[in-house]
């Protein structure tokens, strides 16, 4: 979410004015901080809070170590 020049919120923001069926997912060390909800709300599909295990990063895809190739 801190990048430098532009907030994470902001780039969702940015992305999903330009292309609105962009799917977006933020990864952050605050999932519970002002810019994660704010990205929540304009419209990012979940937040994957760090540090992340390659397992919880397929959950919030919705997918399952098995079914990985």
């Amino acid at each position: 979410m801190r990048m430098p020049g532009l907030s994470g919120d902001t780039m969702v923001e940015t992305i999903l004015a330009e292309k609105p069926e962009t799917i977006i997912y933020v990864v952050t060390a605050e999932p519970d901080g002002e810019r994660a909800e704010r990205a929540l709300a304009v419209g990012a599909k979940g937040c994957l809070p760090k540090p992340f295990s390659v397992v919880s990063f397929w959950e919030l895809l919705g997918l399952s170590p098995d079914s990985m190739p």
